[in-house]
C-alpha cells in the first residue's frame, strides 16, 4: 500500500474511471454510465478532495477511514465498499465476506481482478500488518435508491420498481431462495418419517427400525429449524438495508426537490409517505420467508404425490388450474384497489394533518363543523375504496377454502380407491394424506399472502411517489468566489404555470458590497425574485447574472454556498446552536457565540443557554429572538450575497436594532438585497430599485 504517498499524485484516467465503473455496478446505481467517460480532465492536487468531486459528478459520496485490517474488512460490504490505493496507480476495493473469505477488487488500467483472500494474503497484498493502521476511503451512493426512480413522466410500476429496489439485494436473495429450497425439502421428513413408520409396524413389532427413525426425523427437524431461523437473519437484514437506504436516497432528495413540485403539492404530507417502508420492510419479509416457502412447499408435495400414481397427477393439475384462477383471474385488480385504497388512507391523513397545523382556524368560525363534515366524507372514501378491495380479498378466501375441503375429500377417497386396488400401500396413502393435509391448508390460507402482497405493492407505489419527485439539476460550474458578489438582472420575467405574472421585464445591476433595498408592495413578486436569485426557479425570459456569469451555467449548490437567505422563520426541532450551524462543520460554537454577542442575543434568558431545544415554531425564543437567529444563521457563515426577503418589515425600531448596524454596515464583506414593502426599511440602504406593480 502507498499510504499517504499519492494524496498529491495526480489521478490516472483510465484507472479511477474504471474504479468509479465497477464501483456503481457492484452498488446497482442507474449512474452506472451517468459521466462516465465524458470529462477526461481529472484534478490533481489532494487526492481526497479529487475523489470527492469526481464521485460527486456520478452520485457517489467519499468519506475517510482509519482502520486496521479486520476493522476495515468488518465495515465493508457491497453497498458500502472501503478502497485504497495501491503501487503502480491501482486500487484495491473492499467488499466485507464472500463464502467465508475477503472479497477483493483489484482495479488496474482497464482490468478488474475479483479475488477471495484470507486475512494473512490480504496483509500480504497491502505490504501490512493486521493490526496497523491504515487509510481507507468509504464509499456510498449518494442516492441509493437511483435505480428505482423514473425520470420522466411516466410512475412505473410497481412490480417493476419493487425488482428495481431489490436488484442490490440479489445476493441474498438468492440465499433466501436456496434456504426455502432447503426448507421445503426437509419439510417432506415428517411425511416421509409416517410412511416408514407405518410400514415398519405393518411388518411386525421391531424396536430398532423406530429408534433409527426417530433420531434420522430428529436431526432433520432440526436441520429444518435452522435453516428457517438462518433464512430470518438473512430477511431481517434486508429489511434495515431498505430502510436505511430509503432514509439516505429521501434525505439527498428532498432537498433538492424542484421548487415548484411545492407549488402543487404539500411537501410535509408527501413524506408521510415513508412510513410506507415499514409496510414494505414486513409485508415483504413475509412474503419471503412464509409466501416462497409455503409456495415451494407446495410444489414439492405436489411432485412428490405425482410420484406415487398417474391419477394422482390429474390431482395436481386440478389444484394447480384452481389455484391459478384464484390468483390470477380472480385477484386480477387486486394491485388497483390495493392503491386506490392507500390513496384513500393518505387523503384522511392529510387532512388530519391540515386540522392539526392550523389549530386556531379550525377552533372558530365553523371550523369544527368543516373539520367533521370533512373527515367523514373523507373516511366514507376510504370505506368505499377498502370495500372493493375485500371483495376481491373474500372472493379468493371463499375460493382457496372450497379448495381444500374438496381437494381433501377427494386425496382421501382417490387414496383409499388406489390401497382397496393394491395400486398403493398403507404407507403412501398416509404419508400423501399428511402431505396434501399440509399443502393444502397452506394453500387455504394463501389469503394472507395475497394480501400482504397487495400491500406490498401499493407500499412500493406510493415510495415510488416520493423517489420519483423531480430533482434540480446538478451539471454546471462549480465556482468558489470570495468577497461580495455582483448581480445583474436582464429583461427578467416569470410567469406561473396558472399564467400570474408577477415579474416582467425586470432590469436592474448591484455592484460588490453595495446594500440595495427592492422595494415593491405586497403581490409585486419580491418572493418570487428570491426564489430566481437562488436558482429555485428559472426565468421564463431574460437571464440573471452573478459575478458576470448566467446562473444557469453555475452549478446550484456551489452558488448556494456562497448565498444566504433571511426569509420565513424555517427552524429545526434541535438546538439553537444547530440551527445557527446548520451542519457546516467549518462553523465553530465559537463563531456562533460571537454572532449571537454582536446581534445582543441573550442567551442568559434561555433555559439551557445556546443548547436549548426549539420548536418547529422557534419556541421558547421571542419573534424578536428568531429574527436574530435566523440573521445569525446568514452571517456566521460568511456568505458573499445576503437576501433578506420582508422579514425586517414589521420589526419595530429596527434601525437602531444592533442587528441593523451589522446588516447595513457599509464595510461588511457581503453584498445586500433587501427586498421590502417598508419604507423605513428601504431608507437604510445605499440605493433602493423600485420594482414595477406598486403605487408609489
Amino acid at each position: 500500500m502507498t499510504d499517504n504517498d499519492s494524496t498529491t499524485s495526480p489521478l490516472n484516467t483510465h484507472i479511477v474511471w474504471t474504479l468509479f465503473d465497477y464501483l456503481l455496478s457492484e452498488m446497482g446505481s442507474s449512474a452506472h454510465e451517468k459521466g462516465m467517460r465524458h470529462d477526461q480532465k481529472l484534478a490533481t492536487g489532494d487526492l481526497f478532495q479529487s475523489l470527492c468531486k469526481l464521485g460527486g459528478r456520478i452520485g457517489l459520496t467519499v468519506g475517510e477511514v482509519t482502520a486496521n485490517i479486520e476493522q476495515a474488512v468488518m465495515a465493508s460490504g457491497n453497498l458500502t465498499p472501503l478502497i485504497t490505493s495501491l503501487e503502480n496507480a491501482s486500487w484495491l476495493v473492499l467488499s466485507g465476506f464472500s463464502r467465508g473469505r475477503i472479497k477483493v477488487a483489484v482495479i488496474k488500467e482497464n482490468d478488474v481482478e475479483i479475488r477471495l483472500l484470507k486475512i494473512h494474503q490480504l496483509c500480504k497484498l497491502l505490504q501490512t500488518k493486521p493490526d496497523q493502521l491504515l487509510d481507507w476511503y468509504s464509499v456510498e451512493l449518494t442516492a441509493p435508491m437511483d435505480a428505482s426512480t423514473h425520470h420522466d413522466t411516466h410512475h412505473l410500476p410497481p412490480l417493476q420498481r419493487l425488482f428495481s429496489m431489490m436488484k442490490v439485494e440479489k445476493t441474498d436473495l438468492w440465499r433466501v431462495i436456496a434456504l426455502a429450497v432447503a426448507s421445503g425439502v426437509l419439510s417432506l421428513a415428517t411425511p416421509a418419517a409416517v410412511q416408514s413408520l407405518v410400514n415398519t409396524v405393518a411388518l411386525g413389532n421391531m424396536h430398532q427400525p423406530l429408534v433409527v427413525l426417530s433420531l434420522l426425523l430428529f436431526i432433520f427437524l432440526t436441520f429444518y429449524g435452522a435453516v428457517s431461523v438462518l433464512q430470518s437473519y438473512i430477511v431481517e437484514l434486508m429489511q434495515r438495508r431498505v430502510f436505511v437506504r430509503m432514509a439516505a436516497d429521501l434525505s439527498y432528495r428532498l432537498p433538492k426537490v424542484k421548487w415548484e413540485v411545492y407549488d402543487e403539492k404539500n411537501g410535509v404530507e408527501l413524506v408521510n409517505r415513508f412510513f410506507d417502508v415499514l409496510t414494505v420492510q414486513k409485508a415483504g419479509a413475509f412474503l419471503l420467508l412464509e409466501g416462497f416457502s409455503t409456495a415451494l412447499q407446495g410444489i414439492i408435495g405436489l411432485l412428490v404425490l405425482a410420484a406415487y400414481h398417474p391419477l394422482l397427477m390429474l390431482f395436481d393439475l386440478i389444484v394447480i388450474i384452481w389455484l391459478g384462477v384464484v390468483i390470477f383471474y380472480q385477484g386480477r385488480n387486486g394491485v388497483s384497489t390495493s392503491i386506490e385504497e392507500s390513496i384513500a388512507k393518505y387523503s384522511v391523513v392529510a387532512w388530519l394533518a391540515t386540522q392539526a397545523r392550523n389549530g386556531q382556524t379550525f377552533k372558530f368560525s365553523g371550523g369544527p363543523e368543516l373539520a367533521r363534515e370533512r373527515t367523514d366524507k373523507l373516511a366514507y372514501d376510504y370505506l368505499s375504496a377498502r370495500q372493493r378491495h375485500y371483495r376481491i380479498l373474500i372472493k379468493q378466501h371463499i375460493s382457496l377454502y372450497a379448495l381444500y375441503a374438496i381437494a381433501s375429500t377427494a386425496i382421501l377417497a382417490i387414496g383409499g380407491l388406489l390401497v382397496m386396488d393394491a395400486q398403493l400401500s398403507l404407507g403412501q396413502l398416509v404419508a400423501a394424506e399428511i402431505i396434501v393435509s399440509g399443502v393444502l391448508l397452506s394453500f387455504a390460507r394463501l389469503k394472507k399472502h395475497l394480501e400482504s402482497y397487495y400491500d406490498l405493492m401499493a407500499g412500493v407505489d406510493k415510495l415510488g411517489h416520493l423517489l420519483d419527485l423531480p430533482v434540480e439539476r446538478e451539471d454546471g460550474e462549480r465556482v468558489t468566489w470570495t468577497g461580495p458578489l455582483a448581480v445583474s438582472v436582464y429583461n427578467l420575467t416569470f410567469q406561473y404555470p396558472n399564467h400570474s405574472v408577477p415579474i416582467q421585464a425586470l432590469n436592474f445591476s448591484i455592484k460588490p458590497s453595495e446594500k440595495v433595498a427592492l422595494y415593491g408592495e405586497l403581490g409585486s413578486g419580491k418572493s418570487t425574485l428570491t426564489s430566481l436569485l437562488t436558482g429555485l426557479r428559472l426565468p421564463s425570459e431574460g437571464r440573471i447574472e452573478i459575478n458576470q456569469t448566467d446562473i444557469r451555467e453555475l452549478q446550484l449548490d456551489s452558488l448556494r454556498k456562497q448565498i444566504a437567505v433571511i426569509s420565513s422563520s424555517e427552524m429545526i426541532e434541535d438546538s439553537i446552536l444547530e440551527n445557527i450551524r446548520l451542519g457546516r462543520p467549518e462553523i465553530s460554537v465559537t463563531d456562533v457565540r460571537a454572532v449571537l454577542k454582536r446581534l445582543m442575543f441573550e442567551l442568559d434568558h434561555t433555559p439551557e443557554g445556546i443548547y436549548t431545544p426549539l420548536s418547529l415554531m422557534g419556541s421558547p425564543l421571542s419573534t424578536t429572538q428568531i429574527r436574530k437567529l435566523l440573521i445569525a444563521r446568514a452571517i456566521v457563515g460568511r456568505p458573499s450575497l445576503i437576501i433578506v426577503d420582508s422579514l425586517l418589515d414589521e420589526w419595530q425600531n429596527f434601525s437602531q436594532s444592533e442587528a441593523s448596524h451589522i446588516l447595513f454596515d457599509p464595510q461588511a464583506n457581503w453584498t445586500l438585497l433587501v427586498l421590502t414593502s417598508a419604507r423605513n426599511i428601504s431608507e437604510l440602504c445605499q440605493r433602493t430599485i423600485e420594482l414595477p406593480g406598486h403605487t408609489p
